[in-house]
């Protein structure tokens, strides 16, 4: 875990994932011109909702990655190699920041800009 946190594409590929959300949630805001369709509100919260289902999209595929490692090993009951752990944390982390940046952001544009 403390591998995958200190490696800096770790945090410059969440930052992507944060700036594309961001940025799919926002643009189409700006871009209409009757903003009565399409509200800042109504912006903040598909932003917090795309930022939860990266997390979970995360989860779930450093969990699938842990269960073939455990697959092919036939070890299903001891600790994995730290390899494998590693890179476990490695598919997670990008995920894990991007999302929760995603709704952290949403959050603050839905309490800040009603």
């Amino acid at each position: 875990m403390k591998k995958a946190f200190t490696t800096w594409y770790n945090y410059l590929i969440a930052l992507g994932i944060a700036a594309v959300v961001i940025g799919s949630t926002l643009i189409p805001y700006f871009a209409i011109a009757d903003t009565a369709k399409y509200t800042l509100n109504q912006a903040a919260m598909l932003e917090i909702f795309i930022g939860i289902v990266i997390f979970g999209l995360g989860f779930i595929i450093q969990d699938l990655f842990r269960a073939s490692v455990r697959h092919k090993t036939k070890n299903w009951n001891n600790p994995l190699d730290e390899k494998s752990l590693n890179t476990a944390w490695a598919i997670f982390c990008p995920t894990l920041l991007g999302g929760l940046s995603s709704v952290l952001a949403g959050g603050i544009i839905s309490i800040f800009f009603r």
